[in-house]
């Protein structure tokens, strides 16, 4: 038997929490990791209604901060290391229960 290890990231220049239905965020999940803070601040969080916790959330990171080390975690989370003081944005595309509901855009302050 053969196994094909492949690293390239799956959209090209991106990054994405999962390119397969199956592979994202419950709604209840996210409400319980992002909404009280556990995971880190949560993008996806904002995205969360009432009555979505059997829905599947999954999201594409289309622009990145322009400064720093950004790293997302696929339950919405993530960190921005490095960056100088001032505003920084990141624009992602939301996915629900396969649906491309379009983009939305997360904004971090860094300083006094």
């Amino acid at each position: 038997m053969t196994w094909l290890s492949d690293s390239s990231q799956l959209v090209s220049g991106n990054w994405v929490s999962s390119a397969y239905a199956g592979h994202g965020i419950t709604g209840t999940a996210l409400r319980a990791t992002t909404g009280t803070g556990s995971s880190g601040p949560g993008v996806l969080y904002n995205d969360w209604d009432a009555g979505d916790d059997a829905k599947e959330f999954r999201w594409l990171i289309e622009l990145v901060p322009s400064g720093g080390q950004f790293k997302p975690n696929e339950d919405g989370s993530f960190s921005l290391t490095g960056a100088a003081d001032g505003a920084y944005s990141a624009v992602y595309r939301l996915f629900v229960d396969g649906a491309d509901l379009g983009t939305g855009m997360v904004s971090i302050s860094i300083g006094p």
